[in-house]
């Protein structure tokens, strides 16, 4: 298995150099891994290296938390590799070489995620190498995982999963101390991610699959759950606490329904096999082609528990993920208390997905030993016809909303070709047994990825990491020790974070904001910038493309 394992890996390599290494070579990514995980590991590291470990980051937002920060994921080991060698090979800190280092670090991930779903797939499922090969394939180049390369813990939480199942399986199988040990340290490792969603719905996954072993396992996972969050109770307390003071769960700071407003029930029912037809982001997308093997597997499923756990998240999942149009909130926004909050932006699809994925493998399996389920075949087949049908008469109908679609109808008709070519594809290989297929079906999902990787426009920064961060003349004046104040910038790269040149700023950019400045807004402006002493706002004159500078009233806020 250890020489298996190692061919899949090359192999699994090699696909991640063809498909990202043009854009590591030429592109910087934007978005949140430019804006906060570049600057803000970058601020650890100079504190660390000037011998100051960061309990405190000052410039941003009237200060927030240093390693204790939830997104900061400092406690989890991996991420010291990372440190390490730039500490080694980066002496004076230069962002182009940190934020590639970082961009090689999320490439890991991808990784740990393929390799880690094959290897559970072939140990405890017995799957052949063709499908869980193409399972680990699917699980970290669908576009619900590289559309986070730029995300760090959704992206590490994703990849440990089928990790997590793997030793949840082998502990409810042989509750020895070497798999309570594993069990127990994977949990710790997705608690160092400080991302609660993931922990809340992992946790009710490994609960869930316990509920198929009985009372017994149910009581065994729960104590293994509760000393993992006792090993990680440093961290974990400290980030729970931050958590409760962020903004973002504070119900009377924000709109009660930002966590539900992004996930639309149409949107995500679409984009599993049109993505960025609707909007330039993807759901629930495992590709055309695997979206009939896991129809395939769903269908052809045998009655085991393990099986009837997967199924079960999948149902279950699917309608919460859906969002807040089923007005699902009302019914179990309440059991338990944080279980609306926590759905926000539809997260709990890495369940769906998840499962769906194992499915596909199951479907590739049934197909390469001769499935003959003639009544599956028929539905897709007639499913197929219908969208055919649905183009063709679709330019007759009057002025409609889909008529006036023009990306979405050409992603519509690129999806017809991809599924139509599948179905033949499938069907030819139940009645050969032919892996041959199997391969050619590989490779047109490889390049479908490909192709809709390259239109996500995150990924492609613009400008290099160095030039983003340069200090320029939007900022007239650096604080010292004798001339303490605070910027309030807006509209340019200085709003997200000035940590890296020891600029304090009332605002900037975190993925949990802070209760400070908006407990400060009741004062309202220019109330609340005199008591946070806001010397300067900087902003850009969007349609001169000038700075536009304004110097504030500074006061003293011992007077307030």
């Amino acid at each position: 298995m250890k020489k298996e394992l190692l061919k899949v890996s090359v192999i699994y390599i090699f696909i991640e150099i063809l498909f990202f290494g043009r854009n590591f070579l030429n592109e910087y990514i934007a978005g949140d891994f430019l804006r906060f995980w570049v600057p803000n590991y970058h601020f650890i590291l100079t504190s660390i290296k000037s011998g100051i470990l960061p309990l405190w980051q000052p410039y941003a937002f009237l200060g927030v938390p240093g390693i204790f920060h939830p997104g900061h994921t400092f406690f989890y080991p991996l991420l010291w590799i990372f440190f390490l060698i730039n500490f080694i090979f980066n002496l004076t800190l230069k962002f182009n070489f940190l934020g590639k280092t970082l961009e090689l670090y999320q490439y890991l991930h991808l990784l740990i995620g393929a390799i880690s779903m094959y290897y559970l797939l072939r140990k405890k499922l017995n799957l052949s190498i063709f499908a869980s090969f193409f399972s680990g394939f699917i699980y970290v180049f669908s576009l619900l995982t590289i559309t986070e390369l730029g995300a760090l813990q959704p992206l590490q939480g994703k990849m440990y999963l089928p990790l997590i199942i793997y030793f949840l399986i082998d502990f409810l199988q042989n509750s020895t101390f070497k798999n309570y040990f594993f069990l127990v340290l994977i949990n710790v490792f997705l608690l160092s991610f400080g991302y609660p969603y993931y922990i809340v719905y992992f946790f009710y996954a490994e609960l869930g699959l316990a509920v198929f072993y009985g009372v017994k396992s149910i009581f065994k996972t729960g104590i293994v759950l509760a000393n993992a969050i006792l090993l990680a109770g440093f961290f974990l307390l400290p980030q729970l606490h931050i958590l409760t003071q962020a903004a973002r769960f504070n119900e009377g700071d924000i709109n009660p329904n930002f966590h539900t407003a992004f996930s639309p029930i149409g949107t995500h029912i679409i984009s599993m096999l049109i993505p960025q037809g609707i909007y330039p982001d993807a759901s629930l997308f495992w590709g055309t082609i695997p979206f009939i093997f896991l129809i395939l597997g769903l269908f052809s499923l045998k009655k085991t528990k393990f099986n009837l756990w997967l199924v079960s998240i999948f149902l279950i999942s699917l309608p919460l993920s859906l969002g807040g149009y089923l007005n699902i909130q009302k019914t179990l926004g309440g059991f338990p208390f944080f279980f609306d909050k926590f759905r926000t932006h539809g997260q709990i699809g890495i369940l769906i997905f998840f499962s769906g994925t194992i499915f596909i493998a199951f479907g590739i399996e049934k197909i390469l030993k001769g499935l003959k389920n003639n009544k599956i075949y028929l539905a897709l087949w007639g499913f197929y016809l219908s969208i055919l049908l649905l183009m063709l008469f679709l330019p007759f109908f009057r002025r409609n909303y889909l008529v006036d679609q023009k990306d979405f109808l050409v992603a519509l008709g690129r999806m017809t070709i991809f599924f139509g070519a599948g179905l033949v594809i499938c069907h030819l290989a139940s009645l050969q047994k032919n892996k041959t297929l199997i391969i050619i079906a590989l490779l047109l999902t490889f390049l479908e990825f490909y192709f809709y990787y390259t239109k996500i426009a995150y990924l492609k920064g613009g400008t290099t990491y160095q030039k983003y961060f340069e200090k320029n003349s939007l900022i007239p004046e650096i604080p010292n020790k004798d001339n303490l104040f605070r910027y309030m910038f807006s509209n340019n790269q200085f709003a997200y974070n000035t940590s890296y040149m020891k600029v304090f700023q009332y605002l900037g950019y975190d993925s949990t904001p802070y209760v400070g400045p908006y407990s400060l807004a009741r004062f309202g402006n220019p109330k609340s910038f005199e008591i946070a002493n806001v010397k300067y706002g900087i902003g850009i004159v969007l349609d001169e493309k000038k700075p536009g500078i304004k110097l504030i009233k500074t006061i003293n806020p011992v007077e307030h």
